[in-house]
């Protein structure tokens, strides 16, 4: 659990230090002369970051103002990225809204609608109340919350990720409010390692191609928002290179994944989301969050690999249309080679005979076409004992050395 604080004016560097506060909680404001006095600066932040004492961002102005709807909410909102943007605060980090009344939380519905349509709900976050956090994630309004004991009456919603409980007190001469982060990503953003072409390491596998990078290895290129993520993701010394590793494909449009399965992803067309896969991972470019929402995650983040969705190897969609072409070949070959008068008479069978403790059935042709691989499991268990126990004239399996024979029509070995 980390202790911050969040304040007007701060206490300097050294005290702060002494404190054991690792982040604090900074202004973003209309700026006129009542708040210019609080509103983060470009050099505060640097010498904040620079003693390792991680940024949130806060948007406040006067405490009426998250009543004022819509567009209240989208004017806040752009004012709010651009000096977030200003003061070096990364594109996909999140700003608190602030909520700084006893209110229910309907009353500040329209507000976060404008806050919305300006930035994508994985940026959004807000303070304020029990009352208030809890009814804007319920719906669905914010992602990030920062709950006051003010007015919350001794509850705490779990799904806060910050909480502030106490004010008024001092650090340094400077009066603030005491806070504690409950995740390990509160939306803060402290100094980040970012590589570029001057790393001898990165210049050994990419030249610079127009606004991007080319992979010396395969001629791909990596520009625009999957950069900037590839240059700082991970907190590694080798930020992307180290966590993805090289690229293996250039920016993929979603709706042109899956050609072999039909275009399953073609429904999110016309979003500019693209795909880009690398040697351990595959990202996505989704500022919208159409396809999914991973908790904290920005315009690009990792996709899931095993669930047949945009992040799978291409080559799985190939492999699974060959599968259905070759197990509807087997099919039409077992149905072609069986005379329709033993189709309906010869295939419904009660258990034809045991191999040790492995009972054996046929159920009937519908079972084997479907399923040709049933034929090659039952007969895996077969050795050269007897086989079948059944009469004459009932019996339709039956071994000829070193061919197994279904009936006296279908050779197994011409299926394999």
């Amino acid at each position: 659990m980390q202790f911050g604080l969040d304040y007007v004016s701060g206490p300097p560097i050294a005290d702060l230090k002494v404190a054991g506060v690792t982040f604090v909680c900074r202004y973003l404001s209309a700026v006129n002369e009542l708040t210019k006095v609080k509103i983060l600066t470009s050099q505060e932040a640097d010498t904040l970051l620079k003693a390792d004492i991680a940024i949130v961002s806060n948007y406040e102005w006067y405490a009426e103002r998250v009543l004022e709807g819509y567009q209240s909410g989208q004017q806040d909102a752009q004012i709010a990225a651009s000096q977030h943007h200003a003061c070096g605060g990364p594109p996909d980090s999140p700003i608190y809204f602030s909520v700084d009344m006893d209110l229910q939380g309907p009353e500040v519905v329209n507000y976060f609608h404008g806050v919305h349509s300006v930035l994508p709900l994985s940026r959004i976050g807000a303070y304020g109340s029990y009352k208030v956090i809890k009814f804007l994630l319920d719906n669905h309004l914010i992602t990030w919350a920062w709950q006051t004991y003010a007015w919350s009456g001794g509850q705490w919603d779990s799904r806060r990720h910050i909480e502030q409980y106490e004010n008024g007190m001092m650090v340094g001469g400077a009066s603030v409010d005491y806070n504690h982060a409950l995740t390990t990503n509160f939306g803060q953003w402290e100094t980040i390692t970012m590589i570029d072409l001057s790393n001898p390491d990165v210049a050994a596998h990419f030249e610079a191609s127009g606004n991007g990078w080319k992979c010396k290895a395969n001629g791909k290129l990596i520009h625009g928002a999957i950069l900037t993520h590839y240059m700082t993701c991970g907190y590694k010394p080798l930020c992307g290179l180290s966590v993805a590793g090289l690229p293996e494909s250039n920016e993929v449009p979603i709706e042109n994944i899956g050609a072999s399965a039909g275009y399953p992803f073609k429904k999110f067309a016309g979003h500019g989301i693209v795909v880009m896969f690398f040697e351990r991972q595959a990202w996505i470019y989704d500022p919208q969050h159409l396809v999914d929402n991973p908790t904290g995650s920005g315009s690009v983040y990792s996709l899931h690999l095993y669930d047949l969705g945009p992040g799978t190897d291409p080559r799985v969609f190939d492999l699974k249309k060959q599968e259905a072409a070759l197990s509807a070949h087997c099919s039409r070959r077992l149905t072609r080679q069986m005379p329709s008068s033993h189709r309906s008479r010869l295939w419904w069978r009660r258990p034809f005979g045991k191999v040790g403790d492995v009972s054996h059935y046929i159920s009937y042709t519908g079972d084997i076409i479907n399923n040709p691989y049933s034929i090659f499991s039952s007969f895996g268990y077969m050795t050269s004992q007897i086989i079948s126990t059944l009469s004459n004239e009932e019996s339709v399996i039956r071994r000829v050395n070193p061919v197994i024979e279904i009936g006296t029509y279908i050779d197994i070995t011409t299926l394999i």
